[in-house]
């Protein structure tokens, strides 16, 4: 029984088949270039998925007799970590990292301390050291 049922459907299967008409490519109207070399790509156009840029951390200055314990730096967006170390609040730090070339905002972690940043001319600055203001 389950040889005729199988055959059965193959026979629907070959039917419907030899029905349709072959594809051709070569029929199929296309816009835009035909070729590699027809394409013609804006000169504002950036190729690159991801770009390097620079971290530079001011560090808190503190009393040379206060002892400086070290805690996890971590530079992410709000999905990805780019980088993470142990540092003393009181070092200044650089450093290259690689992002997304998407990537405009960047966040640093310090123990409880988060520090927002925008990403300018590949370059992004933090600092530990407080704003006073009036």
């Amino acid at each position: 029984m389950k040889k005729l049922i199988y055959l059965a459907f193959m026979a629907i299967l070959l039917l419907f088949s030899s029905c349709m008409d072959d594809f051709d490519l070569n029929t199929v109207p296309t816009k835009g270039a035909k070729s590699m070399d027809e394409l013609k790509v804006s000169p504002d156009f950036k190729w690159n998925t991801s770009k390097t840029i620079e971290v530079k951390i001011t560090g808190l200055p503190v009393l040379k007799d206060v002892s400086v314990t070290k805690s996890l730096l971590t530079v992410r967006n709000n999905k990805e970590v780019y980088y993470s170390g142990f540092h003393a609040i009181n070092e200044n730090n650089e450093m290259k990292i690689i992002v997304p070339s998407t990537i405009k905002d960047i966040q640093l972690t310090f123990g409880s301390i988060l520090l927002d940043a925008k990403i300018i001319d590949n370059s992004v600055s933090f600092s530990f050291i407080p704003v006073v203001t009036d």
